[in-house]
């Protein structure tokens, strides 16, 4: 695998994803006049025309959210929310919630050696033991019933633990 090919595309990926942050900033900073950013104010139950200020920025540290959002009403009340911003990277519009290496998350859950292989065999770190629908990597029901019971059991019992970690 070439992993300098799969860091350069993770850093384009990320520079994308840091512009969509700044330009979802900058759309908020504009919500007298963006309708679209009116329509994202009343989902977080504001109309614009209750709002005397919005603070907006980026959210720094070990923190799931990307921007801060502080609405600021005439009535001198405020709310502030957090927010991730998503980089939609496919037309099907389905993406990743946390990009990590499969090491990574072991080293945060534990996780025993076989179910390591498993993930790295599903997210192609690992070249597939066998062909499959993808020459790349191996989807989870292509793996041998013994290893698919494994793996449901593995997330069964640490399904909080992941929830908290990437949610």
């Amino acid at each position: 695998m070439d992993y300098d090919n799969l860091r350069q595309i993770g850093s384009e990926t990320a520079r994308h994803g840091f512009q969509n942050e700044r330009d979802v900033i900058q759309h908020f900073r504009q919500y007298e006049t963006n309708v679209t950013v009116q329509s994202w104010l009343r989902l977080l139950g504001h109309h614009y025309r209750d709002i005397e200020t919005i603070n907006v920025g980026t959210v720094t540290g070990h923190f799931k959210s990307d921007i801060y959002v502080k609405v600021n009403k005439v009535s001198n009340t405020s709310t502030c929310h957090y927010i991730q911003v998503k980089l939609v990277s496919n037309l099907q519009g389905y993406n990743q919630i946390d990009k990590r290496w499969v090491d990574r998350y072991c080293e945060l859950w534990n996780i025993p050696n076989d179910i390591r292989r498993l993930l790295k065999l599903y997210t192609g770190e690992i070249e597939p033991i066998r062909i499959g629908r993808d020459s790349r990597r191996m989807f989870a029901d292509e793996f041998c019933l013994k290893d698919q019971n494994n793996l449901k059991e593995f997330f069964y019992e640490k399904k909080h633990q992941i929830l908290n970690t990437i949610l």
